[in-house]
Parts: C-alpha cells; sequence; structure tokens
C-alpha cells in the first residue's frame, strides 16, 4: 500500500493526517530497520523512536507527495544511530579488524590496522578544545547529537558543523596515512 492517497497530493499535513500516513508506512520503514537490527525488542524501539521523531516534525515536511521519503530517511538515520550505539562501537576501542571486515584477517593487516587507529588517537589528543569536547562526547561515550548540544549548550547545527569539519580534517591529515 502505498503511503499517499492519490486524492492528498499536496498541502501540509496535519498531526491526525501525518500518524496515519506513518501507520501505513510501518512496513516499509520496519523493513529499513531491520537491515541495522534484528531483534523485535529492538525494533519496536526504534520504531518507537521514529514515531516520536515523525510527531514531533512532521510540520516541517511542506508536501505530502515528499512525507514518504522523508519517514524513510528518519527510519535509516535512527536505525543506523541505534545499531551505532547498541554496539558500542567508539573510535577509542581496538578493533579486531575481523568484526569490521566480516572476515578473518592476518596478523599483519590487523598491525596496520592498530597503528591507524593509534594515529587517530594522536590526531584527537591535539585538537583544539572546541572540537575535542563534541568528538570526545560523541565518539568517546557514545552521546547523541541532541544530547551533546544539550550538555554543551550549543545549537544543535554547531554540534553537527563542528563533528563535520573534525572529520573532514582528519581526513585531511590522515591521508596519507591510510593510502599507504
Amino acid at each position: 500500500m502505498d503511503c499517499l492517497k492519490s486524492s492528498e497530493k499536496s498541502g501540509v499535513l496535519s498531526l491526525d493526517e501525518a500518524l496515519v500516513e506513518l501507520a501505513e508506512c510501518k512496513a516499509i520503514c520496519i523493513f529499513q530497520i531491520q537491515r541495522f537490527v534484528q531483534s523485535p525488542e529492538d525494533i519496536e524501539d526504534v520504531w518507537q523512536q521514529i514515531s516520536l521523531n515523525v510527531s514531533q516534525k512532521y510540520h516541517t515536511v511542506e508536501n505530502r507527495l515528499s512525507f514518504k521519503k522523508w519517514v524513510k530517511t528518519i527510519a535509516h538515520n535512527v536505525a543506523v544511530n541505534f545499531a551505532m550505539r547498541r554496539k558500542g562501537v567508539y573510535v577509542n576501542e581496538e578493533l579486531p579488524l575481523e568484526f569490521a571486515t566480516g572476515r578473518e584477517v592476518d596478523p599483519a593487516e590487523q598491525t596496520i590496522a592498530n597503528e591507524q587507529i593509534r594515529i587517530v588517537h594522536q590526531f584527537i589528543q591535539i585538537l583544539n578544545e572546541t572540537y575535542y569536547d563534541v568528538v570526545e562526547l560523541f565518539y568517546f561515550k557514545g552521546k547523541s547529537l541532541a544530547e551533546i548540544s544539550m550538555e554543551l549548550s550549543l545549537p544543535l547545527g554547531t554540534v553537527k558543523r563542528r563533528l563535520y569539519t573534525f572529520r573532514e580534517n582528519l581526513r585531511t591529515q590522515m591521508q596519507p596515512y591510510f593510502d599507504a
């Protein structure tokens, strides 16, 4: 069943209409969630978060035609964030390369991966305090963007920009080490 009724193709949705559309999109969203989360309890938790996000921000969707795509994007992002937080995979942990690649690796590959992680840690240690707080909370402590925003009393956009800038600077600085 398509999330959109053909007779209602333009305009902003009311909350009731948004919730009806969301309910009709549930099967598509659950399929999207299952790519990242397997446990039925976790899938329900993710669905609850998606429903909450939609009910809080439905009014930002200006066109009914884009509602389904918007909900699918939210489903994808919430599922990915949930899966990453659930795994507890943060930059400060030395992970077996086997975990990341899904295949068995030889000790030389693992040594190279560990060295790359060490270099990333060194780069993080020399970060300007402006970036360090956000990076530490996001990657080392597993906090969400909203939690960081509240804890540091920063706008959400600033937190996102600082993480983006950090990743771009890290990519530029680390390129010579990872090309070798």
